[in-house]
């Protein structure tokens, strides 16, 4: 669905700078996008017939469009800067959609070797009588559990639990200390709240409201934990990087605290959005490369258990003949 979203956040954002009205936007943007998406535009035109805004409007489907968007689109019509929030987001989306499917397909091979040495590394001790049927599907489930249980646990942290629960927290903590990864996720978690503050500082929207919306962009809590002190310290009169924790980079705070004083924040958070994303998709692509090797050394070293595990009963069987004879 990122991908269609993408190509309607694309389309409406060329039609509204040429100045098409919403309505007319809608109706030319639905001719050029797969039946997937055509129903939920056919609904998005009614309701704005009915005189609804468009972020009124994409806020009944709320799957379809997750509350990042929901937001920036109604900071666009509220600023009168649809079209540009809009190609924002699309560029956004693309980036996302980018490094998820370049981790995606770091990860099709190790996964398909991963089944085959799963079903294929006990297959000898079957034939050889060493084990049965019902043990040999044992040790294939057992290997397989050993890979998919943490993804199918996270799966369901991610997406039972509450957002700030304790096990959403703790998972998390745990990501940030992953090597490579958690780098990849704190930049990508900075770079997020940047490029969030900037598309809504840029508009004209109040800084305490820029900070509180940047904030629940953020998704990693840890992170947010060490960006939220901006909001108290704002409503205290004081300017955002007095409230951020000194554990962020040197070079974030130092770019936002220019931003600043030199009454260009916008500008300095924009360069920080670019310089996060930077970092981020470095990590990102650093953490895909490694993380297939790492699974291909793992799948390496049960194959040779195996195979001394077999080689052991071989001897042992040639013993116990020998002893016989």
């Amino acid at each position: 669905m990122s991908k269609l979203r993408i190509q309607l956040y694309s389309n409406l954002s060329t039609l509204l700078a040429a100045g098409v009205p919403v309505l007319r936007s809608l109706q030319t943007s639905k001719s050029a996008m797969p039946r997937g998406i055509t129903r939920i535009l056919t609904d998005l035109y009614d309701r704005i017939t009915h005189g609804e805004s468009l972020a009124e409007a994409v806020a009944a489907w709320p799957r379809t469009f997750p509350p990042f968007d929901r937001t920036l689109i109604r900071v666009g019509e509220e600023s009168g800067r649809l079209p540009e929030v809009l190609t924002e987001l699309a560029d956004w989306l693309t980036l996302a959609r980018r490094l998820r499917g370049r981790f995606i397909s770091a990860m099709v091979l190790p996964i398909c070797v991963l089944m085959i040495a799963a079903f294929v590394a006990p297959l000898p001790h079957l034939i050889l009588g060493n084990i049965s049927m019902l043990e040999y599907t044992h040790a294939v489930l057992f290997t397989l559990s050993l890979f998919y249980t943490p993804a199918i646990v996270i799966f369901l942290i991610r997406q039972l639990t509450p957002a700030s629960g304790p096990f959403r927290h703790m998972l998390d903590w745990i990501i940030l200390r992953v090597p490579v990864l958690g780098k990849a996720v704190f930049h990508y978690s900075l770079a997020r709240f940047s490029k969030s503050f900037t598309i809504l500082y840029s508009a004209g929207v109040p800084i305490v409201r820029c900070i509180d919306q940047s904030l629940d962009t953020v998704p990693n809590i840890r992170i947010r934990r060490m960006l939220e002190g901006s909001r108290s310290a704002v409503k205290s009169g004081q300017s955002p990087s007095e409230g951020f924790s000194p554990r962020l980079p040197a070079e974030f705070l130092a770019l936002w605290k220019v931003g600043e004083e030199t009454g260009d924040l916008d500008r300095s958070s924009a360069k920080l959005a670019q310089f996060e994303t930077e970092r981020a998709e470095t990590w990102f692509t650093a953490f895909a490369q490694w993380l297939p090797r790492i699974l291909y050394g793992l799948i390496c070293l049960y194959i040779i258990w195996q195979i001394f595990l077999l080689a052991g009963g071989i001897v042992g069987s040639i013993g116990s003949g020998l002893q016989n004879f």
